[in-house]
């Protein structure tokens, strides 16, 4: 391509973009809309508030400043109204989820997939609950509990054996948690509190993601060049970068192969044997994706 040529294809894409921004900043229906004036032209901004860890006060500085209703982004405003929960949050809103949740899907087998907590419809969001949602339940929940109390039991121990000295007891909580889930998942605990410790750093590694999230989730089409992207991360792992991802999913399906390879008794409640358990039931195989799906939704 001749430098002539590349000027004139840059100069296009340069003029689509200042059209295309400029459309968008002053479209019917938010134009009207106070806010931030650069936030009118890009999402950069809001993504340049998050990235200095005080969005949360900023918002509320925003608010008070143009009201209920700011925009912040070039399709997207911030309400700051309880009354409008139950219009945009309830069982019978129409509003989709945006894709900012696309940051927060699963990846198995370098293909990313909507958990409960990402899909972005409601009716995606109805087919990943149906198979789970009796587990769910409080009469199923409390049938865990006998799993549970090994976990508590190791917790109290080890207050008792730190009697006296400084505990950081949101660390405590954090390890106790998670080997709860640990155990009512798979029957069996991660071992943080044995341990002390975080085991090969999941729990880091989870928080390192949900700030990823929070962060390109403000700017979505960057995920899909980032951690969104296969190519991105085989390039994560050619370069032995820390992947929280792969380190549970890891977990998850050593856990699997261990209940499939024996280690299934009938009497086993937890989420992975009752998943097994019903598909076994109801002759429905459930794929090993969806199974994997159900069970990091936990974690």
């Amino acid at each position: 391509m001749s430098l002539h040529n590349a000027v004139i294809i840059g100069s296009i894409l340069i003029l689509s973009w200042v059209i295309h921004s400029y459309y968008t900043a002053f479209r019917r229906g938010l134009r009207e809309i106070p806010g931030p004036w650069l936030a009118k032209f890009s999402s950069l901004w809001r993504f340049s508030l998050v990235g200095r860890g005080k969005a949360h006060e900023e918002y509320r500085k925003l608010h008070r400043k143009y009201g209920q209703v700011v925009r912040t982004a070039p399709n997207v405003v911030d309400i700051s109204d309880p009354a409008a929960i139950s219009v945009i949050y309830g069982i019978n809103s129409k509003f989709m989820k945006s894709d900012f949740y696309h940051t927060l899907d699963i990846t198995i087998d370098d293909k990313s997939m909507p958990n409960m907590f990402s899909a972005t419809s409601s009716e995606d969001h109805k087919a990943l609950k149906r198979p789970v949602a009796q587990k769910f339940s409080m009469t199923s929940i409390r049938t865990l509990e006998y799993l549970v109390d090994p976990c508590t039991d190791i917790f109290i121990d080890a207050m008792r054996e730190m009697q006296g000295q400084v505990v950081d007891l949101g660390v405590w909580v954090q390890w106790y948690a998670f080997d709860a889930i640990g155990s009512m998942t798979f029957a069996q605990r991660f071992g943080f509190m044995e341990h002390r410790e975080d085991v090969q750093d999941v729990i880091s590694g989870i928080e390192a993601g949900l700030k990823y999230a929070g962060l390109v989730g403000q700017v979505p089409w960057l995920h899909r060049v980032l951690l969104g992207s296969s190519t991105f991360r085989q390039l994560v792992r050619k370069l032995s970068l820390p992947d929280p991802i792969a380190i549970v999913t890891d977990m998850v399906e050593k856990a699997i192969k261990k209940y499939d390879d024996g280690d299934n008794a009938v009497d086993r409640v937890d989420f992975l044997a009752f998943l097994r358990q019903q598909s076994k039931s109801t002759g429905e195989q459930m794929s090993r994706g969806e199974l994997m799906n159900h069970l990091m939704n936990n974690l």
